[in-house]
Formats: structure tokens, sequence, C-alpha cells
């Protein structure tokens, strides 16, 4: 598979303990048995209960039907499910992929709005987003026939960088010449950094536990960039510190092999 990032569910074991699939890919289960309380959260609601329905499939055709409904699965771009390890991966048709255009907003209020709401959502055409964000989007709702085309181009842990395209849009209105782009991505609050064209753009959280953004139409490059401030302000720190020391070991060799001049007699 030539795609830059996906995930893998190794259904014959317990992967939110087990973190063997991380060696070659990215597991569903990730690599840590301690995971991010939201992450946790659906696990509980949601994931638990998909990777049973996997589980119990008879047949191919069971699991291509269950895979069809499973939509948290599904959002967190699950491209291979591993039912035999004797046997090749079963292929996902089905997921959303890297990141993906929304046509609506299904807002809501508190944090258990925002992950009941999954299951009434969907979620490959809707993104559910608290109020907290209505600020930053405004009025949305993307009638284009054609979706715009977003890849990912370039793939390391701390920097993920996106090619967008789309043809440039003249409707009018708050927000309406931005398509609003859901990445599979997991939210943190602090840390993750968005530019596009190198302009910082704002990061939403989406679906409860993913990443969103207002991308204007047109083309453009999206990068993604975890710089905390306090790793940003330890490096320097341990810069700064660093060059101390080396010029200090140099001063202390020079003064060390510095030629003494013989004393008058």
């Amino acid at each position: 598979d030539n795609d830059l990032v996906f995930r893998v569910a190794d259904i014959t074991k317990d992967m939110f303990n087990d973190a063997s699939t991380c060696y070659f890919h990215k597991s569903l289960g990730g690599y840590s048995g301690a995971k991010l309380r939201r992450y946790q959260d659906v696990i509980t609601q949601y994931l638990g209960g998909e990777l049973n329905q996997l589980r119990s499939a008879k047949t191919s055709q069971d699991m291509m039907q269950s895979l069809m409904q499973l939509k948290v699965l599904n959002m967190l771009n699950t491209k291979y499910i591993i039912f035999n390890p004797s046997s090749h991966p079963f292929p996902n048709p089905n997921a959303f992929g890297n990141a993906w255009v929304v046509n609506d907003i299904n807002w809501v209020e508190t944090p258990n709005e925002e992950i009941d709401a999954i299951a009434a959502t969907d979620l490959k055409h809707t993104a559910i987003l608290h109020k907290d964000f209505a600020q930053q989007i405004g009025n949305y709702k993307l009638t284009d026939s054609v979706v715009p085309a977003i890849t990912l181009e370039e793939y390391q842990p701390n920097k993920l960088t996106y090619r967008f395209n789309s043809a440039l849009r003249q409707t009018q209105g708050p927000s309406a010449a931005d398509y609003l782009v859901v990445f599979s991505e997991i939210w943190t609050e602090k840390g993750w950094k968005l530019f596009v064209d190198g302009q910082e753009q704002p990061l939403l959280r989406a679906n409860y536990l993913l990443r969103a953004a207002l991308i204007p139409s047109g083309e453009h490059e999206i990068v993604m960039e975890y710089a905390p401030k306090a790793y940003t302000v330890g490096n320097t720190v341990a810069f700064v510190s660093s060059l101390l020391m080396i010029l200090g070991l140099i001063g202390a060799l020079f003064y060390t092999f510095k030629p003494k001049k013989e004393k008058a007699s």
C-alpha cells in the first residue's frame, strides 16, 4: 500500500493493550495502554462494540456489510482489518481517508451531546462541532457538486503536509469561500498548529475526537506541525546551555595549552 498513513485493526487480540501492530503500522489501538481521555471515551462508547461486530462476521460478505456501518472505525481511517494472522488482511474500502470535506455542521452544546451525536450523524458529510467554535466558523453550508481534492503528501510524527485543490467559489456570505475539512488525526488542545500557505489558521475539534479547519477555495499547501511552547522554550534553553558549555570547554583548553611566557631573570 503506497498511502503514507492509515490505521490497522487487529481484531485477533486486545489491540488497546497490545502494541505489536505498531511495529509495522499505525494501530487503531495506539501504541500505549494509556489513552487520551477523549479517545478512551470513544473506545468505551463506540469502538469496543464496532470491533465486536467485526469479530462476529462469518463471511467476507458479513465483514463488508459491517464495515459499511461502522462510523468511528471509518472516520479513524482504518484501512485494513487483521482477522486471521495467517491470512491477508481484509481491506476496508469505506475508510474516509486522511482528510475529507464535509457539507454541513451538526452544532452541539455539551461534550455529552458531542459524543452522543456520533451515533446519529453521517460523519462522511457532516461534522459535529461544539458551539465554542461557532464564532470561528460563522454560517456554513456546502452545496458544491465538485468535491475538492485533499491529499497527504508528507508524514512525520510531528509534521503533516497536505495539498488542497478546489475550484474558486463564487458564493457569498460568512465563510462562503471556505471548505470545512476534517482530518483523521486526534485532537489535542495544545501543541498542534495549522498553517495554510504559511499563514496560521485556527484548528477546530470535530466529531469529539478529530481535528478540523476551514480551508479557502483554490490550491493550497496545508501544514500541521506539533510545536508546543514548552517544547520550543526547552529546545532553546538546551541549545544555549550546550553552547555555553562548549565555549567554556574551548576556553579551558585554550588556557591549559596556551604557551606560558618565560619570566625575566
